[in-house]
């Protein structure tokens, strides 16, 4: 008897963590339930980014902008290809976000809560990240390689994200204040089962290590 009440205790402690530990969602920002504009404006975050959180200077906002262009302060934007400024990394959204420069000394950052697969090794995602963005997972910094080419102008970056397989915590994405304009270009993340390879067999290199002229190129 004392053997059946453990299995049932086991089998419902189980099913409360299948509940509770939900997968990550809307990896590729593509989920946005709105039509952008060509000059762009405030959207919902719930319509926009489904699934993240955005935060201005380390607290929650419900607004996010679209197809934003900024002259010095803080902003997320979910640009798509209407956008003035930037070409499409994969689909037909992704995701900006750039700090306070001018007179604006905010940060910005787009988190969301969710489980890291039990066999995921490596975190990977397209963009662009200027040196200082910061990327983590519950807390824990995560060490970001540049490891080749994406499409059009963008790079394909990778982490080791295998510590934390099978653990429930916000993977967030963080453009701090400095003194240049820090921007994060993020689409396609993905968990895959690829492990980071060691640093003898591939170099690691510093997040965004070529080409920051050319973000603030125009579209023509």
């Amino acid at each position: 008897m004392k053997k059946f009440n453990v299995l049932i205790l086991v089998t419902a402690l189980f099913s409360l963590w299948n509940i509770f530990a939900q997968g990550f969602v809307n990896l590729n920002f593509e989920n946005a339930t709105f039509t952008p504009g060509r000059f762009g404006g405030t959207v919902s975050a719930t319509n926009a980014i489904p699934g993240w959180t955005p935060y201005y200077a380390g607290g929650a906002a419900n607004f996010i902008n679209s197809n934003g262009v900024s002259l010095g302060g803080a902003m997320i934007s979910l640009e798509d290809t209407n956008n003035r400024q930037y070409p499409q990394v994969q689909g037909k959204y992704f995701l900006l976000l750039q700090a306070g420069f001018s007179g604006d000394s905010s940060s910005v950052s787009v988190g969301q809560t969710g489980q890291i697969p039990l066999t995921a090794q490596s975190l990977v995602f397209w963009g662009y990240v200027s040196p200082s963005v910061q990327i983590s997972f519950n807390g824990n910094p995560l060490t970001v390689a540049n490891i080749g080419a994406g499409p059009n102008i963008y790079s394909i970056y990778q982490a080791d994200i295998s510590p934390y397989a099978g653990q429930i915590g916000e993977l967030l994405f963080t453009s701090p204040y400095t003194s240049v304009a820090t921007v994060a270009i993020l689409d396609n993340i993905q968990f895959s089962t690829t492990p980071v390879p060691e640093p003898g067999t591939l170099a690691l290199v510093g997040l965004g290590a070529v080409g920051l002229g050319w973000r603030w190129r125009k579209r023509n």
